[in-house]
């Protein structure tokens, strides 16, 4: 097998249209020490994991793993890719066990049905270009990029949602969000989603949320809708939460209908 070299790790060679918005004063920003690039990234990342596998529990979702990927046709024949995700989904996948990485080799070459990527200081170009084409080439279905904070305010301004889905043809159809779907936990316009069927029975949408970035800047979140009902998908704690009231109120609903009828037969006792 070829280990795959990035291109802008190739002797400092970089393909010319990796250049696009060269302006972009973000792109010198040094790297980084630790895993994540920022705290709307982390939440980013964690959040989606966090619904995904909450609302869809017979499929299987990975964050921020390393993905191998070893290509027989094509043009990247005889190539072993090393793609870094953020979030992988897999539907009807039975996999329980934790993993250190996923390996396609280990599982009759399966790739992911869905990929997010958010877009930050140090991958916003790779993610947009390079893994994009990867993904295309290794015909993953659905692959989607946002930016969660300004990164390259100049080019690409908020709220920006990109989705890329697989035709019939082999192609990639390209699909952009640049509205709202929510603002801090309220529907806005319940059109500006992008739906992935036939691949995923859910569509993709944009939250601003409550929380600032550094300097007072706005945090927007992908967020999982319900092609049904509009709704977006609950975390696990909203979810509980839900169940915990809906509980409630049918407990208080019974005690009410126990205590008419306690109050019905002491009536009648009485006469």
């Amino acid at each position: 097998m070829v280990e795959f070299r990035s291109p802008e790790n190739d002797e400092g060679r970089m393909f010319s249209r990796h250049n696009i918005a060269e302006n972009e004063k973000e792109h010198k920003a040094p790297p980084r020490l630790g895993r994540r690039e920022s705290e709307p990234h982390s939440h980013a990342i964690s959040y989606l994991h966090d619904v995904l596998d909450t609302n869809f529990p017979k499929d299987r979702v990975m964050w921020d793993l390393h993905h191998y990927f070893h290509i027989q046709n094509g043009k990247l024949q005889g190539t072993k890719l090393d793609l870094q995700f953020d979030i992988s989904f897999f539907r009807n996948f039975n996999l329980p066990e934790k993993l250190p990485s996923y390996d396609s080799a280990n599982y009759k070459g399966r790739v992911p049905d869905l990929v997010i990527n958010i877009l930050s200081k140090s991958t916003w170009r790779k993610d947009l270009i390079d893994n994009m084409e990867f993904c295309h080439q290794l015909k993953i279905p659905v692959y989607a990029v946002f930016f969660a904070y300004p990164v390259a305010p100049r080019t690409f301004p908020l709220p920006f949602l990109r989705v890329y889905k697989l035709k019939d043809d082999g192609s990639y159809q390209e699909h952009e969000l640049k509205e709202i779907m929510y603002k801090k936990g309220k529907i806005v316009d319940d059109a500006n989603f992008i739906n992935l069927k036939p691949y995923l029975p859910f569509g993709i949408a944009l939250e601003k949320i409550s929380d600032t970035y550094l300097g007072g800047k706005d945090i927007y979140q992908a967020i999982i809708i319900n092609i049904n009902t509009k709704q977006k998908y609950p975390t696990r704690y909203e979810s509980q939460k839900s169940k915990a009231e809906k509980e409630k109120k049918r407990a208080e609903k019974e005690k009410k209908r126990a205590d008419k009828l306690r109050k019905e037969i002491e009536k009648l006792k009485k006469k």
